[in-house]
């Protein structure tokens, strides 16, 4: 499973202040930039094992009774 998460906010902000005989103009500008970057990976690895057994029996039943 990934999961991945961006984000991006920007805010700007303009306060315009104007003097008192009205003919100056101060802009003031601010900007704010705030990024969240998230990234979340896992990963599951699954090993199986397989383990294979074989007996044979052999039974010799002829009598060899000479």
């Amino acid at each position: 499973m990934s999961t991945a998460t961006y984000h991006l906010i920007k805010r700007k902000i303009v306060i315009y202040t104007t003097a008192k005989n009205n003919n100056d103009i101060t802009i003031t500008t601010t900007t704010t930039t705030t990024t969240t970057t998230t990234t979340t990976t896992t990963t599951t690895t699954t090993t199986t094992t397989t383990t294979t057994t074989t007996t044979t029996t052999t039974n010799d039943n002829n009598n060899n009774n000479s």
